[in-house]
């Protein structure tokens, strides 16, 4: 499972959502990872089997992408998962430029003949977000 290989090392305070409540948590720096992994897998043309968008839009990935291209990871339930089902080894290699704040994985295997194609989604029911609700976190002190 993907997010049992995500060191905590680098891991950071970040928003997440549990049970449809925005609060603050370990989790910030999993999001280049698990959407880029994601991205990678699917370029391959290998099967997804889990895979969960962000609660909200990330704005910086909106940029370059159309919606439906992130990932998020989060413990105990939320998870990327795929399944080889090349017949043959498949290799993950990360790397990390620290330098210019990229990260990419390259992924290598026996071709197939397989080919992949990603079109643009079709977007529907679109539903208005509610008002904003502010609440006041009562073990957050900012500032310290």
């Amino acid at each position: 499972m993907f997010r049992r290989c995500l060191s905590f090392h680098g891991i950071s305070k970040g928003i997440y959502n549990p049970n449809g409540k925005t609060v603050l948590g370990d989790g910030g720096g999993r999001l280049p990872v698990s959407t880029t992994l994601f991205r990678a897998l699917l370029d391959a043309g290998l099967l997804i089997t889990e895979r969960h968008a962000h609660a909200y839009e990330v704005s910086y990935y909106s940029l370059d992408s159309p919606p439906g291209m992130d990932a998020t990871v989060f413990g105990p339930a939320v998870d990327l998962k795929f399944k080889n089902d090349t017949g043959h080894y498949i290799l993950i290699q990360s790397n990390a430029d620290l330098d210019n704040y990229a990260l990419t994985f390259e992924l290598y295997g026996t071709k197939d003949g397989r080919t992949v194609s990603i079109m643009k989604p079709v977007i529907s029911n679109m539903v208005a977000p509610p008002p904003d609700l502010y609440q006041t976190i009562q073990h957050c002190r900012w500032g310290k």
